[in-house]
């Protein structure tokens, strides 16, 4: 794995009177520097043999005016694979005549330097290679001392704590094990650490680690990133999985003060990683019978039953930010699945992106965040429900909301949106915010649901009855005249009617009803009685 990166390379080259001008985003300084390369003539031939991670060197002399390749062409070329660009003499933007490719490397997260014109650069190139092998040598040593000091360490508590509590001893760092979902196992603080165990906790629960790019896999950085940065408290951490049989099993991480935390650091977490293996296995050994779920702990997280300290720890230890939007999502089978909802657990939990579920009575419940409840995410996990199945599946979403008794709202909401997609033969998604009128009926049900009945039966028990004699579909027809806002022409369409039978089919209404449908009040309580009607009671 490379041992020096565009960020350390600058800090390396400001020694030098070199500075970072353009493209220094955090995902662009941690590029890794594996070689560096001068190129004779800037040719789309020659630029295409340059080695990925690679850190390409020249003068500004290579771009007079009128010059076939561009600076701005260059910094194009090379932006997607190369490490960074090297640039002898570079004016600072206050001084270029033309911007355009400061603000490409900007724009392309391409790190772009300027170092002194008289820079001889055949030196330059040499001390950098000179200087990348000293810093692998260096990492090298760090890390055969780290696994010199887990070593020792088994001799006198070869436990995973005992072996933890020694690399904080050794590298001053806070060191933590992670199991695959990110919760956490155990961690070990150096002595005299300038911040709290509380604090750990909290940069490990923030938004910013949840959103930091994934942990780095072994051979390159590129777009994975394995140091974290901008953590509460001025934290920072190194993090790399722990793989038995190709599958992380856990992973693990060094914390501490933002300047403490380097790629070396990464590196000798890669190093060590491999050792602790035996210990993370056992340990997981330990407490794989008495040991709660991802499931388990959602399932707690919507009964409240914990303090609310409790709760938010609870909700920490999943990385979820309980300042956000939240939303559930409840899904059940049309036709009764005894696994069902275990088994789509399990899948939420392997799909990319993963979904956090658990088991609510006999319904599937996901929490979603507010992105993916929006109308162009939804569709996509209803589909993941139906693309192997042939079961239809109804679901229902709660509002989005924060904190987790925003949470069990949103649930509840769920809740009663299930209730009513359930009532329609296909199943489907309903959302609770579209119930409209059936959210307040749904209010009244769980406050006097006979009531409720009684009033949708006694208002429509004339149309029942003639239906039930003479089949006219006195019912659906003044469901569809309602849909249709009164449009007698829309009506009869989606009836597949006569115009003209729609309007007898509608005189039988109203003398069965002894009443005219122009009374708003009527219409009102028809209205709402087929809705009461819809759901079954």
């Amino acid at each position: 794995m490379p041992a020096l990166v565009i960020r350390e390379l600058a800090q390396w080259l400001a020694e030098r009177n070199g500075q970072v001008i353009a493209g220094a985003s955090p995902p662009a300084l941690d590029r890794a520097v594996e070689g560096v390369v001068r190129p004779r003539r800037f040719l789309q031939r020659d630029l295409d043999a340059i080695d990925v991670h690679e850190v390409v060197i020249t003068s500004i002399d290579a771009f007079p005016p009128g010059a076939d390749f561009s600076l701005e062409a260059l910094i194009t070329t090379l932006a997607e694979a190369q490490a960074g660009l090297i640039v002898a003499g570079l004016p600072s933007r206050e001084a270029a005549r033309d911007p355009a490719s400061y603000h490409t490397a900007d724009a392309l997260a391409f790190p772009l330097i300027a170092i002194p014109f008289a820079t001889d650069l055949a030196t330059l190139a040499n001390a950098i290679d000179a200087h990348q092998r000293d810093r692998a040598t260096q990492v090298a040593r760090l890390a055969r001392d780290a696994q010199t000091a887990l070593n020792h360490a088994r001799h006198s508590d070869p436990s995973l704590p005992g072996l933890l509590a020694a690399c904080a001893l050794h590298s001053n760092l806070t060191c933590v094990v992670e199991d695959e979902h990110h919760v956490l196992l155990t961690l070990a603080m150096p002595p005299h650490a300038p911040y709290a165990e509380a604090q750990i906790h909290d940069a490990l629960g923030s938004l910013a680690a949840r959103r930091a790019v994934r942990p780095a896999t072994p051979g390159g950085l590129g777009e994975d990133i394995p140091v974290q940065r901008h953590l509460p408290g001025e934290l920072a951490r190194a993090i790399v999985p722990v793989v038995d049989r190709d599958a992380p099993i856990a992973y693990l991480s060094l914390l501490g003060m933002n300047a403490q935390i380097t790629t070396a650091t990464v590196e000798v977490l890669w190093r060590i990683a491999p050792e602790l293996i035996g210990e993370i296995r056992q340990a997981r050994m330990q407490v794989a019978t008495p040991r709660r779920t991802a499931s388990d702990d959602l399932r707690t997280l919507l009964t409240a039953r914990l303090s609310a300290t409790d709760l938010t720890a609870l909700a920490s230890e999943h990385h979820v930010d309980l300042a956000a939007a939240h939303a559930l999502l409840l899904a059940r089978p049309m036709h009764p699945s005894d696994q069902w909802a275990q088994m789509w657990v399990d899948r939420l939990a392997r799909a990319t992106p993963a979904h956090w579920a658990t088991i609510w009575h006999d319904a599937l419940a996901v929490l979603l965040t507010e992105p993916q409840a929006t109308d162009e995410m939804l569709p996509q996990l209803q589909r993941l429900f139906t693309e192997d199945d042939t079961i239809p599946v109804a679901l229902g979403l709660g509002r989005p909301t924060s904190t987790i008794t925003g949470w069990q709202r949103s649930l509840r909401d769920a809740e009663q949106a299930l209730h009513v997609v359930q009532r329609q033969p296909a199943g489907g998604l309903q959302r609770y915010a579209d119930l409209g009128a059936l959210r307040l009926i749904l209010a009244l049900q769980a406050a006097d649901e006979a009531a409720l009945r009684d009033f949708g039966h006694d208002t429509l028990t004339p149309l029942i009855r003639a239906d039930a004699h003479h089949e006219d579909a006195l019912l659906t027809t003044l469901a569809a005249y309602f849909a249709a806002n009164g449009n007698l022409t829309g009506a009869a369409r989606d009836l597949d009617l006569h115009r003209n039978t729609l309007m007898y089919r509608l005189r039988r209404i109203e003398e069965l009803l002894g009443a005219s449908l122009d009374d708003a009040d009527l219409r009102l309580a028809l209205h709402l009685a087929l809705k009461i009607r819809q759901l079954r009671l």
